[in-house]
């Protein structure tokens, strides 16, 4: 396989927009047929013909059947190659990593969860390297063919440096360069960002928030964070803290010492701010009460405790006091929730209904349609686009376009079991 092509000379950059063009809509569209590609994009047949030729010779589109036209003249229909490139995405949690290999058409073609490695740092991400090569091995993948790797860590990820500035939930993996060491691990082209950006990727791709370009994914769980696109871009800010909501001033005060590390919003309705919750209103029980976790809340709450409906609607109230913040300063087309916490209907019901109740033109409040896939499936997303560009060799400012999920291309949404 080549990268087409070599260079972006002025001189080339016509023939760069027809590249671009035509790979665009086999990606997008294919099974297509050279005249039907030059009726969609403007481009002349001849054009549309010596760039499928390119892209054939170089082993990127094959030749997959025959359309049959009203005269009887027949078209050979265009699909890239699916096995030509592959990708791999990681989402790396305190408990538990995720991986998946997706090809060229975004199919994913294996997939895995694996126990993060307990010692944290350096032996996480070997493990990880080894459960990546386990996982092509057991694919029957070329490793050669392997082009790319994203990662999604929990943590603050410095934009300049690279490195993880802050990541509690996994020991000794603070100040490490994520991307370089998993690199040089992969031997591959590796990047590394915060989960919780990847999650609203995944969204935007493939989940609730396909075609809102102004979209924040909120992740509630054991702590909080929030991605957010702005005009169809990620924002990560100076430092990459953007959509670190656990920090919002909101029900702690939070110059206080013992709330700064943790973060007063995060304090308020993350898992232990719940739980705390739930026990403060539940004091007046002569029995103890049998909840240990916020999942036995939301069961007591459906078995009709007063007391986990208090707690859920408080916690509700509180969460819409954070995103009615969020819509004041960037006015999002929709708020996706998310996390194990985040994406129980009873919470996002109420919290709709008190952003909705707050602002006079509030945002859509849904619950994530990809559950704890969302940050896998944008780091395959994101690795895609990436992929997709080095191969090609086209300048873009953005990410290049992927398969629309219901043309029947992509799959990156559902297990590989399920394919």
């Amino acid at each position: 396989m080549e990268t087409l092509p070599p260079n972006a000379s002025a001189t080339a950059l016509p023939r760069l927009f027809s590249l671009r063009t035509v790979v665009e809509m086999i990606v997008t569209a294919g099974p297509i047929t050279r005249a039907e590609i030059s009726r969609r994009t403007g481009l002349s047949k001849q054009a549309v013909s010596e760039v499928a030729l390119q892209l054939e010779n170089a082993g990127w589109i094959g030749k997959v059947g025959r359309t049959h036209g009203n005269i009887g003249r027949t078209g050979i229909t265009y699909q890239i190659v699916s096995s030509a490139a592959y990708v791999v995405g990681i989402d790396l949690g305190g408990s538990k990593c995720r991986l998946a290999l997706a090809d060229l058409s975004s199919h994913v073609v294996a997939e895995a969860t694996t126990a993060t490695h307990p010692g944290g740092g350096l032996q996480a991400l070997r493990h990880i390297a080894d459960e990546v090569d386990r996982l092509i091995a057991e694919a029957g993948i070329d490793r050669a063919r392997i082009q790319r790797a994203v990662i999604g860590c929990p943590g603050i990820i410095d934009p300049r440096s690279g490195r993880l500035n802050h990541s509690p939930s996994i020991p000794d993996l603070t100040g490490t360069d994520i991307a370089g060491s998993l690199s040089t691990l992969l031997g591959v082209p590796t990047s590394a960002e915060n989960d919780v950006n990847l999650a609203v990727l995944g969204e935007h791709w493939q989940g609730r928030g396909r075609g809102a370009d102004n979209l924040a994914f909120a992740a509630l769980g054991t702590g909080i964070g929030l991605g957010l696109m702005i005009n169809g871009r990620l924002v990560r800010g100076k430092r990459g803290a953007a959509g670190e909501i656990c920090f919002l001033p909101i029900e702690n005060d939070p110059f206080e010492e013992n709330i700064l590390g943790e973060g007063a919003f995060e304090r308020a309705i993350g898992s232990r701010g719940i739980l705390a919750r739930y026990r403060r209103l539940a004091t007046e029980r002569r029995d103890d009460p049998a909840v240990q976790s916020v999942h036995d809340i939301f069961e007591a709450m459906r078995r009709g405790d007063p007391f986990a409906e208090s707690t859920i609607d408080e916690t509700a109230k509180l969460l819409a006091f954070g995103l009615l913040s969020l819509t004041a300063i960037i006015d999002p087309d929709m708020i996706v929730l998310g996390g194990n916490i985040g994406i129980q209907p009873e919470l996002v019901e109420r919290a709709g209904a008190y952003v909705k109740a707050g602002s006079e033109q509030p945002p859509l409040i849904k619950a994530s349609a990809l559950g704890n896939r969302a940050t896998l499936v944008g780091a395959l997303a994101t690795g895609l686009a990436q992929l997709q560009e080095s191969l090609f060799a086209i300048p873009t400012t953005g990410p290049f376009p992927l398969p629309d999920p219901e043309h029947g291309m992509a799959s990156i949404g559902k297990p590989a079991a399920e394919l």
